[in-house]
């Protein structure tokens, strides 16, 4: 059975599977990449890109998918935008499920984004949930629409890569 459009859903429904809201490009709704790579550095010391480990909700997990294990500083650097919509996600998801924590799995300079993507000037994220076996990321999906992420997708099998939610 064919999915009805997500433009008629209510903004706290669950995704499905690569659903993406809102219905637009990502970059129309939160704008181009605009910083050069030979400029993140200088982004990154003039307080544009945050160190969001240290500024941070202190229960925010920075991993890789596949491990649980501390990742690289470099995953925890994002715009102070995104940071805050990522700690209010993390209030959200421990309110839902005690004991349950965001996992944030890919950040700023992500080599596998590449130095076009927003994830470069630390403006996206990738996140899942600790603890949990994935069948709550349509609802962490609403959730981090509701948190303030401007643009979300539900990653799955289904659109070619590991479950997971990319947030703008």
């Amino acid at each position: 059975m064919e999915q009805p459009s997500s433009a008629n859903r209510d903004e706290n429904t669950a995704f499905w599977e690569c659903e993406e809201r809102p219905l637009a490009q990502e970059t129309e709704v939160v704008g181009n990449l605009v910083c050069p790579f030979d400029s993140k550095i200088a982004a990154l010391a003039s307080g544009a890109i945050l160190d969001w480990c240290i500024e941070g909700h202190a229960d925010i997990q920075y991993t890789d998918l596949n491990t649980t294990e501390s990742q690289p500083r470099s995953n925890c650097l994002v715009t102070r935008e995104l940071g805050d919509a990522l700690d209010i996600l993390e209030r959200q998801i421990s309110a839902a499920w005690p004991n349950t924590h965001l996992r944030v799995i890919g950040t700023w300079n992500a080599p596998e984004h590449g130095d076009t993507s927003l994830h470069s000037e630390g403006r996206a994220a990738d996140i899942v949930v600790s603890g949990e076996d994935g069948s709550v990321l349509g609802r962490v999906a609403a959730m981090a629409v509701n948190a303030g992420a401007g643009w979300v997708k539900y990653v799955s099998g289904k659109c070619g890569a590991l479950p997971h939610i990319h947030i703008s």
